[in-house]
């Protein structure tokens, strides 16, 4: 089977697997959604790619790192944020910002183009290439964060070993 195929025949639970992400708040602002979201992640993370998750605290949002493959000879650095901005005035939305919708051939909901459809797109690749091939032939490590400034993200080295 290839990898096409495969996606096809798996489409709808990849997208549905993106909904159940959107509809996680995970307003980093606010911190509404925050902790429940580092939960449903930690939780996909592990039982649908098997990856070793760690949760590191901070002063503000939690970090995630998971782990696959462990230990091989080349390891790369994947990164993404789990956190989104307030949707501002409802009523501007021609959609419920978090549920996932389909209108016209694309999915719409908060955080679909930034950050949560593209993280998605990236577990959901693993798990194809775990599926397909098994054990990725590269030490993968996934940096997830929640706290949406750019001055953050610049000082993840202290994070990844």
């Amino acid at each position: 089977m290839t990898i096409d195929d495969y996606v096809r025949e798996n489409q709808q639970q990849f997208i549905n697997l993106l909904a159940n992400f959107v509809s996680q708040k995970s307003l980093s602002q606010t911190g509404e959604g925050i902790q429940t979201t580092v939960k449903f992640l930690k939780e996909l993370l592990e039982q649908f790619i098997h990856a070793k998750v760690e949760i590191i605290e901070t002063a503000g949002n939690p970090i995630i790192i998971a782990t696959l493959s462990p230990e091989k000879d080349n390891e790369y650095l994947f990164y993404g944020h789990y956190d989104v901005q307030l949707p501002g005035k409802l009523a501007e939305w021609k959609v419920k910002p978090f549920k996932l919708t389909q209108r016209d051939g694309r999915l719409y909901g908060r955080g679909t183009g930034d950050n949560k459809g593209q993280l998605v797109a990236q577990i959901c690749g693993f798990y194809v290439y775990q599926q397909l091939y098994g054990e990725l032939p590269f030490t993968a490590r996934i940096l997830i964060e929640g706290e949406g400034r750019l001055e953050v993200r610049t000082s993840f080295k202290q994070f990844v070993p």
